[in-house]
C-alpha cells in the first residue's frame, strides 16, 4: 500500500511534475515530464520506527553550499560535515539515482545538490555529466546503468588512518591467546628473527603454504568501572609461512615489523582486506562506555586518532556506529554550601566505530573540541 503525491520540482530546465511513492520504507520519485528519470530514496530511520513524517529534521551546516562537486582526496565525512551539523546522519537526506550503479558508493567528479524545497533537506548525487557547450555542467539522467571500480571510490574515513588495524591487529580472549601456537626457535638456534628467517614452531596446525600471523601479548583491557577483563592487545610483529607442518612446524618469516624472538604467538592470517563501506550512523539504543587505550600511546588524542572502546558486539556496536566523547567534569566545592558535588560530562568530539570484537571496538576520533583522554566517556550522540 503507498500514497502519492504530484509537485513541481526545481532544478530542471523545464521544472517537470514529480511522484512520489512511499513503499516498504522507500520512496520512490518518478519524473513525469517524459525524461524517464527516477530516483529511489530510504525513508528516515526513526528509533525503529517505519514513519513517512520527519519529528526531527537534520541540521544543515552553516554555510552550507547548494551543490558541490567531489575532487580526489575527499571523504564522506568531510562532505557530509559541509551540508549537515550531525555528519553521521548523511543517509536520512541521501536521494539515491538507480540509473547508478553502487549508488551509495561516491566518485570523484560526482555532484551533490541540495535540495531545501519539500521543508527537509535531501542530496541529489548525479554521476551521469558531460561539459555543456557553454562550459556549464549539464546533468542527464537516464536509465543505463553506468559503472566504475568501488576501489575508485570516495571513502567514509581516510583508509591509511585505519587500514593497519584492520588488516593486522588483534584483540583477543584469554583462551584464543592460550590456544595460539609460538614460536620454539629459529635455525641454527638463533634467538631474534627478522626478515627470511627460519624458524621451528610448536602447538601449531596448517598446511604447506598458508600464512600466520606473529605477535605477542599486550595491555589487558579492563573495564574501568566493572574490573571486567575485556581482552588483550596484541603488537604485531610481522607474518610467517608454513614451510613444513608437523607437531614441530618449520616457518619462514616473510614480513617483520619488530624483532620475533622464542615465545611469541602465531595465529592463521585471515583473507585479504578489502576497504570496508561505512555508512555512519547512530545506534539504536543508548549506550556508555569508555575509552580504554590509545593505539599511539599518547595521553591526549585527537582528530584520526584511534582508541579502545568498552562496547563491542554484545552492547549493539556495528561498524559505522558514530558515538560522542565527553570528558568528566570532575569535581568541585560549593562556594555556599562548602559541599562537594560532580560537575556534568562536556563534549569532546566525535568517534566512529570501524572495528567490532565481542566486547570491544576500535574506533577513530573525529571533529575533536579539544584533547580526548583515556578513560573518557563516549555515548550515544
Amino acid at each position: 500500500m503507498f500514497r502519492t503525491k504530484k509537485l513541481l520540482k526545481g532544478g530542471f530546465s523545464r521544472r517537470p511534475a514529480i511522484s512520489l511513492k512511499w513503499v516498504k520504507g522507500l520512496v520512490v520519485v518518478s519524473l513525469l515530464g517524459g525524461s524517464g528519470a527516477v530516483l529511489a530514496v530510504d525513508a528516515p530511520r526513526l528509533a525503529g520506527k517505519h514513519s513517512a513524517k520527519m519529528i526531527d529534521a537534520p541540521k544543515l551546516a552553516p554555510n552550507h553550499p547548494q551543490r558541490y562537486e567531489v575532487v580526489k582526496g575527499d571523504t564522506l565525512w568531510d562532505i557530509s560535515g559541509k551540508f549537515l551539523q550531525q555528519p553521521w546522519r548523511w543517509p536520512e537526506i541521501w536521494k539515491k539515482n538507480p540509473s547508478i550503479s553502487n549508488p551509495d558508493l561516491i566518485y570523484p567528479g560526482d555532484v551533490l545538490v541540495l535540495d531545501t524545497s519539500g521543508g527537509h533537506p535531501s542530496l541529489h548525487h548525479l554521476r551521469s555529466h558531460k561539459l555543456g557547450g557553454n562550459g556549464l555542467r549539464v546533468v542527464k539522467l537516464t536509465p543505463k546503468i553506468r559503472s566504475q571500480p568501488i576501489e575508485q571510490a570516495i571513502p567514509t574515513i581516510p583508509p591509511s588512518a585505519i587500514l593497519p588495524f584492520l588488516r593486522d591487529t588483534l584483540i583477543l580472549d584469554n583462551d584464543t591467546l592460550s590456544d595460539a601456537g609460538h614460536v620454539s626457535v629459529g635455525l641454527d638456534d638463533s634467538m631474534v628473527l627478522g626478515k627470511h628467517s627460519e624458524f621451528y614452531a610448536r602447538g601449531l596446525k596448517g598446511d604447506e603454504g598458508q600464512i600466520f600471523k606473529i605477535f605477542k601479548k599486550g595491555n589487558v583491557l579492563k573495564n574501568p568501572d566493572t574490573n571486567e577483563i575485556l581482552g588483550y592487545e596484541t603488537i604485531f610483529l610481522g607474518d610467517a609461512v608454513m614451510l613444513r607442518p608437523g607437531e614441530t612446524s618449520k616457518l619462514r618469516v616473510t614480513r617483520s615489523l619488530q624483532e620475533i624472538s622464542p615465545g611469541d604467538r602465531l595465529l592463521p592470517a585471515g583473507d585479504n582486506v578489502r576497504f570496508p563501506v561505512y555508512q555512519p550512523h547512530a545506534p539504536s539504543r543508548k549506550v556508555k562506555g569508555r575509552i580504554l587505550d590509545s593505539a599511539s600511546k599518547i595521553g591526549d588524542m585527537g582528530d584520526k586518532n584511534i582508541v579502545i572502546i568498552s562496547l563491542g558486539a554484545r552492547e549493539g556496536m556495528e561498524q559505522g556506529h558514530v558515538l560522542r566523547t565527553l570528558y568528566d567534569g570532575g569535581k568541585s566545592v560549593d562556594p555556599v554550601t562548602k559541599k562537594v558535588f560532580s560537575l556534568p560530562a562536556e563534549d569532546s568530539g566525535l568517534l566512529m566505530v570501524f572495528q567490532v570484537y565481542d566486547k570491544v571496538s576500535y574506533g577513530l576520533l573525529l571533529n575533536t573540541l579539544r584533547p580526548v583522554k583515556v578513560n573518557d566517556i563516549v555515548a550515544t550522540p
